[in-house]
């Protein structure tokens, strides 16, 4: 799983268009709610 943090901008939506042909699963998370990756399971990596 990758997990994709959402800085309030367009460009978040087009590297998840990117990043979901690498991966089955991609989780945009909100920058203020960064403590929900400690709960990501089968972490690949953070963008």
């Amino acid at each position: 799983m990758i997990v994709l943090i959402d800085n309030f901008d367009s460009f978040t939506y087009n590297l998840y268009d990117y990043l979901k042909h690498f991966d089955d699963v991609s989780v945009i998370l909100n920058n203020s709610s960064i403590n929900q990756i400690k709960n990501v399971n089968n972490l690949k990596g953070i963008v």
